[in-house]
């Protein structure tokens, strides 16, 4: 589309009581001094198309000074692939004072194409049908428009309307040019790029959930099944008893030389000997199995310590997030007092009463006028500033409550974290105060066999053989000793259970280890994706510029991307740029590049055209478009030069 202006004609626009300005789509300079009215004639097609000016106000106010009813008529002729279109916006501006003397103004909007009126609703969609593109109409024709709006909505403005220019990269095709083959095949499988990387984010959390910071919970777990077990060395101790079974062996083999007469008593006595050892291994198996329940009931009471210590930390985060948002509420409320003060403390500056360009006093009328608008004004951002004053005092109440409510169930989390933890000191205490060794004399069984042989030994010493009186009691000792080594082979024995959790803790740490560094390994190759994608499109999108550079991405110290729109001069910000005949060529070329690559031609009015000197506009390139300058002079009426 080839859009230009043939004429634009003025009835009571701004400070234009009545005028014609014929451009005949060529490209113009409209000269004149401050005052004159190039802006105002700048702001016409703005006005009709996009209710805005060159100073990018919406909804300007274009009566005449002083004027309490009147009717504004902007009417511009266009060609349009060079074909003619008349299009035309008249505003009705009326003032009414009420009984207690407040003024009410109203501002009623008409259209007209071809001289056939419109609503506004049928004008913005008959434009657009017709090619004329309304909704970006001010970011492609006001050099100053589309770079202005800096606030974050402003740059993803600009974000959307320059992606439209970029190429099309699939993230398969950029995962296989940064040869991530994980990435690849599970994105031919059907998942997205976010799904892989939402995924892989929720596997670390759930490893380092459930293993700890570093892996401190099962190296925890680990090391309180490490510290559980016995040291004694299991093949020192069966070599041992080995020795003690022979020497047993030998003893009881001269005891049977000497008393063969007695071999009856001493078979009993043997067989006695064998029960006392039935029945100590079953209290030891009772005993150990005792142990056994009060070391799981320990390690159970330690998780769910470590379980509630998680919860209180995450309470503690929670409460400490709240307490960093009432920060910034604060903040905010003390900023909007701050503003109420000032804007109360705000009194009518009388030099505006008098005309920056002759000099001369206002009417009193317009001076009652102004001051009646300053009180307005002065008035509506006074109540403004109070509400937001009052929004953000509810909303620190209710963060105040939320942070009460924190504080409570920390401390509520805390408490039950130091019972957990109390309670685990207690059976770790108990467990430790449970002999290994069974307490024999307080089993009657046991006992009773140990008096049944008492008393044969009695009878059998009674004879009043020395000899074997020293072999019992050798025996005796033998036996004793190889009951001792026996419990402690128990509780060697128990080792190997215990052996067996630690292994499989390992395995398990190893191999949430690997999982959680393939998923890092994954997250690593999207960044890499994004990186290689973020670069090709900015890349596709510059290609479009002949003047600046884009750049949309910046990587901040903790290595997350952060979205920006900033157009860069020879490697410097434009934004920043102090030559000021540069800058704006800059924004002319953005504007005249955006419409090479939309297809389309409309006219660029540059209300900057001033800061160019004579040497400077050669380098000015619009291409076909229409290119209307504003320039400012000595001169006291708007003259316009043409081609």
């Amino acid at each position: 589309m080839d859009l230009r202006i043939k004429k634009i004609s003025l009835e009571n626009f701004k400070g234009i009581k009545n005028k014609e300005i014929v451009l005949d789509g060529k490209n113009a300079l409209i000269k004149g001094c401050n005052g004159a009215g190039k802006s105002t004639v700048g702001s016409a097609l703005a006005f009709v198309i996009s209710s805005a000016d060159l100073e990018l106000n919406k909804d300007p106010m274009v009566t005449p000074l002083g004027q309490s009813e009147c009717t504004t008529r902007v009417e511009i002729e266009l060609s349009v692939d060079g074909k003619p279109l008349t299009i035309a916006k008249i505003q009705k501006y009326k003032e009414k004072v009420d009984e207690d003397g407040r003024v009410a103004s109203s501002a009623n909007n008409s259209y007209e194409i071809n001289s056939v009126a419109k609503s506004q609703r049928d004008f913005i969609a008959e434009l657009n049908n017709r090619g004329i593109n309304t909704e970006d109409f001010m970011v492609l024709t006001n050099p100053n428009a589309f770079t202005a709006d800096t606030s974050k909505k402003g740059r993803e403005q600009m974000r959307e309307i320059l992606f439209e220019m970029a190429d099309n990269f699939t993230d398969i095709d950029i995962a296989k040019e940064v040869k991530a083959k994980e990435v690849v095949a599970l994105l031919e499988d059907g998942y997205k790029l976010d799904e892989i990387e939402a995924s892989a984010k929720a596997t670390i959390k759930r490893i380092n959930d459930a293993n700890g910071k570093d892996n401190q919970i099962i190296n925890s777990r680990i090391q309180g099944i490490l510290d559980s077990k016995s040291t004694l060395n299991a093949e020192e101790l069966e070599r041992t008893r080995e020795e003690y079974e022979t020497e047993l062996v030998s003893v009881r083999a001269k005891a049977g030389l000497i008393l063969d007469e007695d071999n009856a008593t001493k078979a009993e006595i043997a067989r006695l000997e064998g029960e006392l050892i039935e029945i100590e291994e079953r209290e030891r198996k009772k005993l150990y199995e005792k142990i056994d329940k009060k070391v799981h009931s320990l390690m159970e009471s330690q998780k769910d310590a470590n379980a509630k210590k998680s919860d209180m930390i995450a309470t503690k985060g929670s409460m400490d997030h709240t307490f960093a948002q009432m920060d910034g509420v604060k903040e905010s409320l003390e900023n909007y007092r701050s503003l109420y003060k000032r804007v109360q403390d705000e009194a009518f500056d009388e030099s505006s009463t008098v005309c920056p360009t002759c000099g001369r006093s206002y009417d009193k009328s317009d001076v009652d006028e102004m001051k009646a608008k300053f009180e307005k004004s002065k008035t509506e951002r006074l109540a403004d500033y109070k509400k937001k004053g009052e929004t953000y005092s509810k909303q620190l109440k209710k963060l105040e409550k939320e942070y009460e409510e924190n504080k409570v169930a920390y401390e509520a989390a805390e408490k039950e974290w130091k019972a957990a933890d109390a309670k685990v000191d207690k059976l770790d205490a108990e467990n430790n105060a449970i002999s290994r060794v069974p307490d024999l004399s307080k089993v009657s069984a046991y006992t009773d066999t140990e008096n049944k042989i008492k008393e044969l030994r009695t009878v059998l010493q009674a004879k009043g053989d020395l000899e074997l009186q020293g072999l019992s009691s050798k025996e005796a000792y033998l036996i004793q000793m190889i009951k001792q080594v026996d419990g402690e082979l128990a509780v060697v024995e128990r080792n190997k259970d215990l052996d067996k959790q630690v292994a499989e803790l390992r395995e398990s740490r190893k191999n949430d280890e690997i999982t959680k560094a393939k998923k890092e390994h994954l997250l690593y190759l999207v960044e890499e994706i994004h990186k290689r994608k973020d670069d090709k499109l900015a890349e596709s999108i510059n290609k479009n510029f002949s003047l600046v550079n884009w750049k949309f991405w910046e990587y901040q110290r903790n290595g997350e991307r952060k979205s920006i729109c900033e157009p860069y001069i020879d490697n410097k910000p434009m934004s920043t740029c102090a030559n000021g005949s540069l800058r704006t060529l800059a924004k002319i070329s953005i504007c005249s590049d955006i419409q090479r690559s939309m297809g389309i031609v409309y006219p660029i009015i540059c209300d900057d055209y001033t800061l160019f000197s004579s040497n400077s506009t050669s380098r000015i390139n619009v291409g076909d478009s229409q290119l209307i300058g504003l320039v400012v002079t000595e001169d006291k009426e708007l003259v316009v030069e043409g081609e």
